[in-house]
């Protein structure tokens, strides 16, 4: 279990730092007047839980804090890219590619939020259980 927390936790951090440069370096010279919003919010997020996982600390309730954070990232995500489509198309400068990439990153972004909720509901019950069982032993 160990060298799987520490196997997630080095990809996480390569994208971390990707993302990180990306904004820093390719960002102002790919567009100069124009602010991406990188995910890196989740990615710590996602840092943090790793870390509790591998302390088998998970379930406790500052856990949700961190999984409501990926879920907000991801609502806005799907926001954005809601956003970017109307804009484009109502200025008549939405390209089929383009139109594409949003509309499969606003999918992906509302499947992955179900999904986190999802998850959130489990994480939930298993913090109640342990503390249940914490009770009774």
């Amino acid at each position: 279990r160990r060298a799987t927390v520490i196997g997630a936790k080095a990809i996480v951090g390569v994208i971390l730092a990707v993302a990180v440069a990306g904004q820093a370096l390719v960002i102002p010279w790919v567009a100069q007047e124009t602010v991406a919003v990188y995910p890196e919010v989740a990615l710590v997020c996602l840092w943090r839980l790793l870390s509790l996982a591998g302390r088998s600390k998970v379930f406790q309730p500052g856990s949700f804090r961190l999984v409501d954070a990926i879920i907000g990232c991801c609502l806005a995500l799907l926001a954005l890219c809601a956003g970017a489509a109307v804009v484009l198309n109502l200025n008549h400068a939405l390209n089929p590619g383009v139109g594409i990439a949003l509309m499969a990153a606003g999918i992906a972004a509302a499947g992955l939020s179900l999904l986190l909720a999802v998850m959130r509901g489990l994480l939930k019950q298993a913090t109640q259980l342990e503390a249940d069982w914490a009770e009774v032993v």
